[in-house]
């Protein structure tokens, strides 16, 4: 599940309890950015995102480091408003 806002971008993998900051390059960020105004009908509304990345410790930004570690995002597979039930 991906919460991504104005000092929000976040995702916490179906099942897990961690929530890690989601680090993305400008274009995929430009495409997340669009993509989430577009579904979310709140701010800060959980998005389902299947994606591409790997786990780092490296955190990047002041608001990193309130979270269990950081995802390299590096491609979007899936983005929708629909949640899979087991992800609620």
């Amino acid at each position: 599940l991906m919460i991504y806002g104005h000092e929000v971008r976040t995702v916490r993998l179906c099942g897990e309890t961690k929530t890690y900051w989601l680090q993305t390059p400008s274009e995929v960020q430009t495409r997340i950015k669009e993509q989430s105004s577009q579904l979310s009908k709140a701010p800060y509304q959980p998005l389902y995102l299947v994606f591409s990345g790997a786990f780092t410790d490296e955190l990047e930004g002041e608001f990193a480091k309130e979270y269990d570690g950081a995802v390299l995002l590096k491609k979007v597979h899936t983005l929708s408003a629909r949640i899979p039930v087991e992800c609620k």
